[in-house]
């Protein structure tokens, strides 16, 4: 074996001098119930500069995935599909596949994983100067941009599986006895590096290889045969590569996300099956017996979980995914470019807004992301004639969106500060009726001249992001703050004459029982919070400094037509019976109908007695939870039922929640936390703009569910 390494390590010299031709490539992709993600995934492949063949193997999809895929491409030679008509598992599928692949590389690809059209060039590259590397694989990124755990790992034995369920790593952070398997927190490295594991989602492999270690063990049914073949592989003298400078996205959990209880049976079946596979006769049987137990332990939790899930509101989830609808909104993301840019969340994702909290479009009309150099754009470029022209930022959020319909109605010029690239629902114009600027709030060379010949700007968009670490509050501050300085400067520069600013009611936290109103003290408790307070100040400053209109607008959760939130949420978890009852507490919450908050906009804009002024906007109402399930269910036509939880029961199910929570690190899907949204309050007064610029409600709760309620049964329901 010595030997061989040897040999292996002289020809790898010798290989690097000299330039080596470009192998012909089998990719594999085991299909089940992908969706619009197996079309995206296939075509990314057959972009690819080198020669391919696409093999497809279809495990009985019944969401229409694979006739979706045959619409789209199926025309292509170099696409070939084999139906199973039922679900064979992962592993006998890719072998099915393995066998009939001709190329001198096989990759094995998930359905829900985009590549790049140099991706294969660049793997074959970096393995053709290792012929001691059976199998490579590259950095995986979630949608956000982060690095997917899995796609560089030591393996994980009995002794550091324990170590990662018991959460010792944690304990002992420092110490090498303590070390979990999972290499994403180290700093990535320059070049190519040997490493024990890669992920399944992109393994490619050497023919070579393969035919000397042999397809994947197919007693795995899913996960943990990509383990299983990297020990093979390892066991049978081949390296396995990590090329660092190679990414793709995967989003993970596509094709079982509709089936967690089973995803999580057989993935904890497959690590039992791992364990006493490759270590039953390395270890004493008292820790294997104890390995097995903390297995099996960790999938009680995690179907106590999935079941918590079912029973608990959608509306308090903190999401990991994205919808299919962002996924596809992302599938033009450039991974290769993540590195140098904060995680971009796509425009069309369910933000992960909890109740009451601030309304949904300043997180999903952020013009943040990629951007080209601002291009020279006059009022005339769609026939418009010289009057003075509007900016919106965020125009591609939910109230942005709204907003631009408003203004185009009114017969304004609209300028849309978008992101490059975007591909943002943008259902309510065209090119000849809103003039895109290309810009970015945390590129401030993006910004130059973006307010020339604006009379008026509509700043909605800020960061979205989960409030979970450092980096999200530098996102938020980036992006907010630092963006919003610069946008003002430019205003300032081109003469801008007015400027609103849209907040939220999270620059002044939530107190008590009583209704804050804009003379309370301000008390944000979050990084979103904080940077919108920051914000505020920036814009009143700006409007003294340099005589421009400028007013602060600060909004509760925001509902209506086309908003896919918190209240979206709430109404799809009531159809399908996922809501249970909560029981009422008497909190008070303030909300806002979408309609109103165009009005307050145009007010602010308009009024002069608006100027330098905070303004909050409500519907002129407070709602408890149980009060809001009861609208809901009305506008859904279904009974109320007429049993509710316990609170008492909620408060031990959030303290057990807590502990779980702590011992792993991180926030539990049902918690303290969880429960205070739920059963807080947030309520907020808008005499003052009633009273100053006559702002008044037009649109009841009931009236809009049942305008919200109508769009889903038209979209959502079979």
């Amino acid at each position: 074996m010595r030997a061989v390494k040897r040999w292996r390590q002289q020809e790898a010299e010798l290989v690097g001098r000299r330039p080596q031709p470009l192998p012909f490539f089998s990719v594999t992709i085991v299909n089940f119930n992908g969706g619009s993600l197996l079309t995206e995934s296939v075509r990314s492949v057959l972009a690819s500069s080198v020669a391919v063949e696409l093999l497809v193997a279809d495990n009985g999809s019944t969401d229409g995935s694979l006739e979706l895929l045959r619409r789209s491409v199926g025309s292509d030679a170099r696409l070939h599909i084999i139906e199973n008509h039922r679900n064979l598992g992962f592993a006998h599928a890719c072998n099915l596949l393995l066998t009939q692949a001709r190329g001198d590389y096989l990759l094995v690809l998930n359905p829900d994983a985009l590549i790049q059209p140099d991706t294969l060039e660049r793997m074959a590259k970096a393995l053709q100067t290792r012929p001691d590397a059976g199998m490579a694989g590259c950095l995986i990124r979630n949608p956000d941009g982060s690095e997917q755990a899995g796609c560089r790992r030591a393996v994980p034995t009995p002794w550091r599986s324990l170590v990662r369920v018991l959460y010792l790593h944690r304990l002992f952070p420092h110490h090498p006895y303590f070390r979990g398997f999972v290499l994403t927190r180290k700093p990535l490295p320059s070049s190519p590096v040997p490493v024990e594991a890669i992920s399944g989602a992109f393994m490619l492999v050497r023919r070579e290889a393969l035919e000397q270690v042999g397809p994947l063990d197919e007693g795995y049914f899913m996960h943990c045969e990509d383990l299983d073949w990297c020990m093979r592989f390892r066991q049978a003298g081949w390296q396995i590569l990590f090329v660092p400078d190679v990414e793709v996205v995967h989003y993970k959990g596509t094709c079982s996300q509709g089936r967690p209880i089973f995803v999580e049976w057989h993935k904890h079946k497959g690590m039992v099956r791992f364990y006493r596979k490759f270590f039953r006769h390395q270890y004493p049987l008292p820790l294997m017996a104890l390995v097995a137990v903390a297995v099996w332990t960790r999938f009680g939790l995690h179907v106590a979980r999935a079941l918590i899930q079912r029973m608990l509101p959608e509306v308090v989830r903190v999401e990991t995914e994205t919808t299919l609808a962002a996924k596809l909104a992302a599938a033009s993301y450039r991974p290769v470019q993540l590195h140098t840019h904060p995680p971009v969340r796509p425009v069309d994702a369910v933000i992960p807004v909890t109740a009451g909290t601030a309304h949904s479009d300043c997180a999903t009309a952020t013009s943040y992301g990629l951007s080209s150099p601002l291009p020279k754009i006059s009022s005339h470029a769609s026939g418009e004639t010289d009057r003075p022209a509007v900016l919106v930022t965020g125009a591609t959020g939910f109230i942005g969106r709204r907003l631009v319909e408003a203004l185009r109605e009114r017969n304004k010029v609209v300028h849309a500060l978008v992101r490059h690239g975007s591909r943002a629902r943008r259902t309510t114009w065209s090119a000849n009726t809103v003039i895109e600027r290309h810009g970015d709030l945390d590129r401030p060379q993006t910004l130059d001249g973006m307010c020339a010949g604006v009379d008026t700007v509509f700043h909605l968009a800020g960061y979205s992001g989960p409030e979970s670490d450092g980096a999200t509050e530098d996102g938020h501050w980036q992006v907010t703050v630092e963006g919003t300085r610069v946008l003002l400067a430019q205003a300032s520069k081109a003469g801008v004459r007015r400027f609103v600013f849209v907040s939220s009611v999270k620059a002044m936290g939530e107190v008590g029982e009583f209704c804050l109103d804009e003379s309370s003290p301000t008390a944000p408790v979050s990084s979103y919070g904080r940077a919108k307070l920051e914000a505020e100040r920036l814009v009143l400053e700006a409007g003294k400094q340099h005589g421009m209109l400028v007013c602060n607008l600060r909004l509760p959760l925001v509902y209506g037509r086309d908003n896919r939130g918190n209240i979206w949420r709430m109404i799809a978890a009531i159809d399908r019976g996922r809501f249970p009852p909560l029981p009422e507490t008497g909190n008070r919450r303030s909300m806002l109908h979408v309609d109103d908050v165009i009005q307050a906009l145009r007010l602010a804009a308009e009024n002069s007695a608006a100027h330098g002024q905070t303004y909050i906007v409500t519907d002129d109402q407070v709602y408890s939870t149980y009060q809001i399930y009861v609208a809901v269910c009305k506008a859904l036509g279904r009974p109320v039922p007429r049993w509710t939880i316990p609170i008492g029961l909620l408060r031990t199910m959030a303290k057990i929640g807590d502990v779980i929570g702590k011992i792993r690190g991180g926030s539990f899907v049902f918690d303290s936390g969880v429960l205070d949204k739920l059963t807080g309050s947030a309520c907020y007064s808008c005499e003052k703009i009633k009273m100053e610029l006559g702002y008044r409600p037009t649109r009841s709760l009931e009236d809009g569910l049942r305008e919200m309620v109508d769009e889903y049964k038209r979209t959502e329901r079979p």
